[in-house]
């Protein structure tokens, strides 16, 4: 129950900043499509910019990037090991999780075309 109150917190605090720093002021300055998870996204997928909608695309960064870090720090705040073991063991799942999470929406982007 606690980690469940852990990841639920850690989750709506980092949504409503990414919400605020990422999404708002990324449609202030256009900077959205400019970002390290759209340049992810269109060297891997291979994506075109036009083929991106600013509002959606950030909304779904907003939803993805705290999930991630979210369960990355619940599941390594639980277990009672070297602090140097949790780093790594948090490296790679956050990377694991990076690659895979965008991979899938990479996937849905290229099957949708222009829908996002």
């Amino acid at each position: 129950m606690e980690s469940i109150v852990l990841f639920i917190g850690s989750y709506l605090i980092l949504f409503i900043l990414y919400f605020i720093f990422f999404y708002l002021f990324g449609l202030k300055k256009k900077s959205i499509l400019n970002s390290l998870q759209v340049q992810f996204l269109k060297i891997r997928s291979k994506i075109d910019k036009k083929d991106l909608n600013p509002k959606k695309i950030g909304i779904l960064i907003c939803l993805i990037d705290p999930f991630i870090i979210s369960f990355t720090g619940t599941i390594i705040s639980f277990p009672k090991w070297n602090i140097v073991i949790k780093l790594l063991l948090g490296f790679v799942i956050l990377m694991a999780l990076i690659y895979s999470f965008y991979e899938i929406l990479g996937r849905i982007i290229k099957k949708r075309g222009n829908l996002l």
